[in-house]
């Protein structure tokens, strides 16, 4: 049980915040250039990593 809640707190954040995002910096047509990923991915990293920071911290804090 204590790794599926692990998990879930993993992949959580991740899968709300590319929800929230619809997750439109990729573009795969030729037309528009070599780049494949948006400039914009680096506010994804950020958003996810300090949810799961934040989740982990509160799960923390709970537990203790």
């Amino acid at each position: 049980m204590l790794t599926i809640a692990v998990m879930t707190m993993v992949f959580l954040p991740g899968g709300f915040v590319a929800a929230f995002f619809s997750m439109s910096i990729f573009s795969f047509q030729p037309q528009e250039g070599p780049q494949i990923v948006s400039s914009w991915i680096w506010l994804y990293f950020v958003v996810t990593l300090t949810l799961m920071a934040a989740v982990f911290g509160i799960w923390r804090v709970f537990t203790r």
